[in-house]
């Protein structure tokens, strides 16, 4: 009620308005609309709960203790409200305010009123079925409030009357409810507060009772239980194993035979002496023993055997240590079998999974009456951080179906398909669908992966007779072929064919053919047992022989004349049945049958997205036959790309596809299509193409194999790649290119032969292209292919003569500037230094590339460099040197030592000018510490020592005893003798300095 007070609020003391976290609430508006008998009972109830969490505010509190009229007045209002509804949540929420109140006011007083008031209305209604909801209060108040008891026996006579009076009344639930009163106040010597007339009295009530035809049960097994309750926790623990089986079996009957609308537990010291003893025998170790305590828990767990609140937390200990008990009973069957238990583990295993139906059905029968909960009756806008209790109770039900109850019941299919069993199954099902609807969906995905799919239509087949156990199997199979569908058509309602059929599984999986020789199906038939079919095949449920198989589809066929009116995923049904017969025979391929013809016809008339599934008789198919690979081999295969690289966290699924690739590796036709598919992919999937080359190559053991497999690859590159670039409608840079180049750049890094005419071919179509404004990838690409060439050209090509013949002549400027374009990107600086390396190693004289703007350099007049050009050069790669990236890192110490052994040949005089440079003192100073730290980049740090120790003959850097000397003496003797990866270059700089 948030600023929504009563019509009289203009004549309410502001005393009694008080503000709240989120609402303005005034006490008199409460009480008032409590009161007014023209307000029905639901709107009522947001007043009760905000009075509820009013009563617990300190400054309303201390208002009500200061003026208790008030306080009076609220609570008689509340016990005529509670007389004037047979709403049970009303009931509860209102009892549990007027407890509040009391509570919080702990005064004797308010108690006082309470009990005279409810003696004055008992006296004017004569009906115990309208004082119910009084009677359930005072029951709530002596179980809160235990000195009560005395003050009942003292003072109130006539009510103890009229309870008494009310023990012969025919309502069950008044009894019930006026028992709970007397356990609480009969205690101790009671009978000495009584007057004779008062004792017989209660005598005949009960006796009366106790004749009553449907209270007698009720009275025994109240009378009874607790003391069979405490003979078996004697019992159990000792080693009497048959006394303690046939007191456990007959506690389990009286749970099992309570009437639901009498409670047998009418306080909660007897409860908890079950929940203990339950607790204790759930993991007994006698197989006999352990058996019947199942049964008894499966009778136990029922709502109408709790008290409020719900014992949660002993319940879940209940269902953990009998789940716990179960898997080891469970694993330990042979031992059992060899002491010839009487105890069958089937049956324990399907007294479980009954004892789980019960633990479903009574959490969902508490999360439907928010009395069990302990929250219940908080105001509606108050927050319970903490969670339902129920729901905690509700998620290890949830677990314990999903990854026990299920997998045994599927067990006991699995030794013997028995009707009972199948239908415990799908009542497992049907609860973890009413808690969980997703962790359902994820077992009934897991149970069809398994071929239980199968299993239950079969099951259901026989069946067809027995209309009761069809009522738990139909509507599971009917949700489980929704799910099935759902799960490859997201944004596609289901059919209604599929839920209209669903009643006309009548012939087995494995008995279609059979029946189709000498019946029809109808359409809708047709469209089911399809649908079944694909689902079975899709998960290696192979259940047809190819023979069988090919005779099913060739008769469906016959209703797939007309592609244009068949729905998407029955194309998708047919074409993947047709793809599993053909990859499951060689005989079938090419046949002109009639499934085929509508094979051929359905892939040609619908995009591939329509028909396609993921799957490996899809894949293998599509290059089984040459002319379903001509209509759809490159979408099949760009399908199968596509579905790996969305597939990030699923590794398992992932390795499997990739697997089933490589498989297919061995075909030149495959590799070529697969090379004509990375044109028109997108980035993303092109970039998985060229690592699982990468990858495919390096798991190659046979060095001939490898070496075919290279030439081959490299051989359809280059021929994509000239195509690309011959192309006139696409751009190179749209197609893919750079992904082309790397993996030419791939297969040339691994292979000793000699350069193709392709190759030369392509050399000169990318450097003629290079010099346009090309996006990054690009770059990067076509500069690692650049320092490629030129680094396997002496070995590759024959003559200089060869390459001036076919006119590949390469003009490419090189920018040393430091701030030139490729230095500029850390992603395209190590490609250009690359190159750079590469040119220094050949002097700049390689017959494949042809350089601009040299004859600057005296020394040697092939260089494009001045001397003013290798200086910057140098300090830019001592910053380089210092990156934290060790590919940069690497490639810049390698780029230092090829310009210096070019420098050492035709300048030395300028090698001896860049060392002295005192930057040259620091950046070894700070790169020893670094490289001390941290190991990681040993091999370059080592690798610039050797080289500068080399050219530093005058020991310019460094000089002995100096500081720097120093500093590389203790670092070399603190790395390892037995670090073999550096073991030359360390020997080398040990001889030079120590």
């Amino acid at each position: 009620m948030c600023e929504d007070f009563h019509k009289d609020h203009i004549s309410h003391d502001k005393k009694w308005i008080f503000s709240t976290d989120h609402m303005v609430a005034c006490v008199a508006c409460i009480v008032q609309t409590i009161e007014d008998p023209q307000i029905s009972h639901l709107r009522k109830s947001p007043s009760i709960a905000l009075l509820t969490k009013l009563v617990q505010i300190p400054t309303v509190l201390q208002d009500l203790k200061s003026d208790q009229d008030v306080t009076y007045h609220i609570i008689h209002v509340i016990l005529d409200a509670l007389l004037q509804t047979d709403d049970t949540t009303f009931i509860s929420a209102a009892s549990d305010a007027c407890l509040k109140l009391v509570q919080s006011c702990d005064s004797e007083d308010i108690i006082d009123f309470i009990l005279q008031d409810v003696e004055s209305k008992m006296e004017v209604i004569n009906s115990h079925k309208e004082l119910l909801p009084l009677y359930l209060l005072l029951g709530r108040l002596v179980q809160k409030f235990s000195e009560l008891s005395d003050k009942f026996l003292q003072h109130y006579d006539q009510l103890i009357t009229k309870l008494c009076t009310g023990l012969c009344c025919p309502e069950e639930d008044v009894q019930s409810a006026i028992l709970f009163i007397m356990v609480y106040i009969f205690e101790g010597r009671w009978e000495d507060f009584l007057s004779p007339r008062q004792l017989t009295q209660l005598c005949e009530d009960l006796v009366c009772m106790l004749n009553s035809a449907k209270t007698q049960i009720l009275m025994m097994n109240s009378l009874g239980i607790e003391v069979l309750l405490k003979t078996l926790h004697t019992l159990k623990t000792m080693n009497h194993y048959v006394l303690t089986k046939k007191i456990i079996e007959i506690i389990g009957i009286i749970f099992d035979r309570q009437p639901s609308k009498s409670p047998l537990f009418v306080n909660s010291t007897t409860l908890k002496l079950c929940l203990d003893i339950i607790i204790s025998i759930v993991e007994h170790s006698h197989p006999g023993v352990f058996a019947a305590a199942l049964e008894m828990t499966k009778a136990f767990l029922r709502k109408e055997h709790m008290l409020r609140p719900v014992p949660v937390s002993d319940l879940k200990t209940i269902l953990q240590k009998m789940t716990g008990k179960v898997q080891i009973f469970v694993c330990e069957t042979e031992l059992f079998e060899k002491q010839k238990s009487k105890t069958k583990v089937s049956d324990v295993s399907s007294v479980f999974c009954e004892a789980m139906l019960a633990a479903s059905r009574l959490v969902m029968d508490c999360k439907r009456d928010p009395s069990t909960c302990m929250s219940a009756f908080l105001a509606p806008d108050a927050v319970d951080n903490n969670g339902s209790t129920i729901e905690s109770l509700g998620e290890l039900v949830v677990t314990i179906l999903s990854q026990n109850s299920i997998s045994l019941a599927v067990s006991l299919l699995d030794n013997k398909d028995s009707p009972d069993h199948c239908c415990l199954l799908f009542q497992l099902l049907s609860s973890l669908q009413q808690l969980d609807q997703i962790e359902h969906k994820n077992i009934v995905s897991q149970l069809t992966c398994g071929g239980m799919l199968s299993k239950a239509v079969n099951i259901r087949c026989s069946l067809r007779d027995c209309h009761t156990n069809l009522q738990h199997v139909d509507p599971c199979l009917l949700t489980w072929c929704l799910l099935l569908y759902q799960e490859e058509n997201k944004d596609d309602p289901c059919p209604g064919e599929l839920e209209i059929s669903i009643d006309n599984i009548f012939v087995r999986l494995d008995e279609v053919a059979n029946y189709l020789t000498h019946s029809c199906m109808s359409k809708d038939t047709v469209f089911l047992y399809s649908f079944l079919l694909y689902h079975c095949y899709k998960n290696d449920d192979l259940i047809l022989p190819c023979d069988e198989l090919m005779f099913v589809l060739d008769t469906f066929s016959k209703d797939y004349d007309n592609a244009s009116e068949l729905s998407p995923f029955v194309k998708k049904q047919f074409v993947f049945l047709w793809a599993m017969l053909t990859c499951m025979t060689e005989n079938v391929v090419g046949l002109p049958t009639k499934g085929l013809q509508t094979v051929v016809k359905l892939i040609d008339s619908c995009p591939s997205s329509v028909w396609y599934t993921h799957h490996p008789a899809v894949l293998n198919w599509s290059f089984k036959d040459s002319r379903i690979t001509k209509i759809c081999g490159q979408n099949v295969l760009s399908h199968w790309l596509n579905v790996i690289s969305l597939k990030d966290g699923n590794h398992h699924d992932v390795d499997t596809d990739i697997t089933i690739l490589y498989h297919m590796f061995t075909d030149e036709d495959f590799i070529s299509i697969l090379l004509a598919c990375i044109s028109r992919m997108n980035g993303r999937t092109a970039k998985l193409v060229l690592e699982l080359f990468e990858n495919y190559i390096l798991q190659m053991t046979d060095s001939d194999e490898k070496g075919v497999f290279l030439l081959t690859l490299s051989a359809i590159t280059e021929d994509k790649i000239v195509e690309i670039f011959l192309n006139a409608e696409q751009k190179p840079e749209d197609m893919n290119i750079e992904v082309y180049i790397q993996i030419l750049m791939m297969c040339n890094s691994r292979n000793t032969e000699d350069i193709s005419s392709s190759f030369l071919k392509i050399l000169y179509h990318i450097t003629s292209w290079l010099d346009d404004d090309k996006e990054e990838p690009t770059i990067l690409s076509c500069l690692q292919l650049l320092s490629g060439a030129m680094s396997y050209h002496p070995a590759r090509v024959h003559t200089t003569q060869v390459i001036k013949q076919r006119h590949v002549v390469m003009t490419v400027e090189l920018t040393i500037n430091p701030v030139g374009e490729f230095v500029q990107n850390i992603n395209t600086v190590t490609p250009y230094l690359q190159v750079l390396s590469a040119l220094f190693q050949v002097d700049f004289t390689c017959p494949i590339v042809s350089l601009k703007n040299t004859g600057r350099y005296p020394q040697h007049m092939a260089c494009p460099f001045t001397t003013k050009d290798f200086k910057v050069l140098f300090i830019y790669l001592q910053q380089l040197v210092l990156q934290d990236i060790n590919d940069v890192k690497s490639t810049a110490v390698q780029c230092i030592e090829d310009m210096f052994r070019y420098l050492k040949k035709h300048s030395f005089k300028l090698v001896s000018d860049l060392l002295k440079c005192s930057w040259n003192s620091i950046l070894l100073e700070v790169l020893i510490t670094i490289t001390a730290s941290d190991l990681s980049s040993l091999q370059t740090t080592l690798q610039l020592i050797d080289v500068v120790l080399e050219l530093d003959q005058n020991e310019t850097i460094f000089k002995k005893n100096s500081n720097l000397h120093q500093h590389l003496v203790d670092f070399i003797k603190c790395i390892g003798i037995e670090d073999t990866t550096n073991h030359a270059t360390l020997s080398r700089i040990r001889n030079k300095i120590l």
